[in-house]
């Protein structure tokens, strides 16, 4: 496996295991609540001594509902896709056929389409860059240099 197919496996394991931390967080939540309402029903607790940790849980379960949905959102938009180096080839030299061919403000163009960010940062730039795909999936990447 190349190794940003492992960078990309990696961060979707990361994803994962966040979304499964949220999920053990929620559940925590509610297990306090449960106990909560069992005292109260009880008598054991008065309303007044419950509501302020009644209302942090149930705030701390809403942030948590939110946090796992933005998570389950990134996570169902993260494709994996292997790249081998033929398609990154193949789709070098179309990219490379279409620039000989283009006159300036094309070729400008086209790379803009490519390239969202650049940043210098002394010997060392990052690009954000994103390679055309089919309609089914969205592959950005980010790459760091060092200029020598």
């Amino acid at each position: 496996m190349s190794q940003a197919n492992e960078e990309l496996r990696g961060s979707t394991d990361l994803l994962v295991s966040r979304i499964d931390s949220v999920k053990k967080g929620m559940d925590d939540a509610s297990g306090r609540l449960s106990k909560l309402y069992v005292a109260l029903e009880t008598g054991k607790l008065d309303i007044d001594d419950l509501a302020p940790r009644i209302k942090e849980l149930r705030a701390m379960q809403d942030q948590l509902k939110v946090t796992r949905q933005r998570l389950e959102s990134k996570l169902a938009t993260h494709n994996i896709r292997q790249l081998d180096a033929g398609m990154v080839k193949a789709f070098a030299g179309t990219l490379m056929d279409g620039l000989e061919e283009a006159e300036l403000p094309e070729m400008k163009a086209m790379i803009r389409s490519l390239v969202s960010r650049i940043e210098l940062d002394g010997t060392r730039v990052t690009l954000d860059y994103r390679l055309p795909v089919p309609p089914d999936g969205n592959v950005t990447e980010k790459v760091e240099v060092c200029l020598l």
